[in-house]
């Protein structure tokens, strides 16, 4: 297991994308479940109530997004190994898988997440067993996991955004026979060209938020504006009164 860093509440664990491949894959062929969550300053502020939800599960938090690195640097002098965003991290991963694997995926509307299915459906070792869109699910969620242990899943992908993501896999992780379940964000879209990327540049600079910003400035400018502020107020915080966290 990675070196975990507490911040805002949260054990980030500082690791890199080839080890936590392996990590993953290790842990699915044992049919250990993990709950694999990607933590940016948005996270942080949103998933606040999740905390100890979080500590009683078997949970991987990974760092996500230059806020992250900032506030590492100023609590504990260092970075983290390598930046970990759910978009990249994941398609990377599906790509690694040594075996084949049942997916389902969850979230997005109804032509997008079948659009991804379809997508990650033609990677060597992926299987897509199934999909549902992310507003239809809430006439009755106990269908949605019925219908996710029928198809068999080893690995559900959740892209509900936060806090919404995580909220429903927290509820739901125990209920279900999947061993892997992540929370993608808006990987589906991102994916399949519904929403443009950063040119490869941008990324490797960490201003992909600022590109996202001139994309969309009505939905996004508070994120990074005042959510920046509210992330370092919560990092803060947690400095000067820390939450008492039991390591694993």
């Amino acid at each position: 297991m990675a070196a975990r860093r507490q911040l805002a509440g949260f054990l980030v664990s500082d690791t890199r994308a080839d080890a936590l491949t392996r990590l993953l894959q290790r842990r699915l062929r044992r049919h250990e479940q993990t709950l694999l969550f990607f933590a940016n300053h948005h996270f942080v502020v949103e998933c606040q109530h999740l905390r100890e939800d979080m500590q009683n599960t078997p949970s991987i938090i990974v760092n996500d997004g230059i806020a992250m690195n900032a506030a590492s640097l100023l609590l504990f002098g260092r970075r983290f190994r390598e930046n970990l965003n759910g978009t990249d991290f994941t398609p990377r991963f599906l790509k690694a898988l040594a075996r084949p694997a049942n997916v389902y995926l969850f979230g997005s509307e109804a032509q997008v997440v079948a659009e991804a299915g379809e997508l990650f459906g033609a990677l060597p070792h992926v299987n897509v067993v199934g999909t549902c869109d992310g507003f239809s699910y809430a006439a009755d969620e106990r269908d949605l996991v019925a219908d996710i242990n029928r198809s068999g899943a080893d690995i559900v992908l959740v892209g509900l955004g936060n806090p919404r993501q995580e909220e429903w896999v927290l509820r739901h992780a125990a209920q279900l026979d999947a061993k892997l379940i992540v929370c993608i964000g808006a990987l589906f879209e991102w994916a399949t060209g519904h929403k443009r990327r950063a040119p490869a540049a941008i990324r490797k600079c960490g201003m992909e938020w600022a590109y996202r910003i001139c994309l969309e400035p009505k939905r996004l400018t508070r994120r990074y504006t005042v959510g920046a502020v509210a992330f370092f107020v919560v990092v803060a915080r947690d400095r000067l009164f820390p939450i008492r966290t039991a390591p694993a």
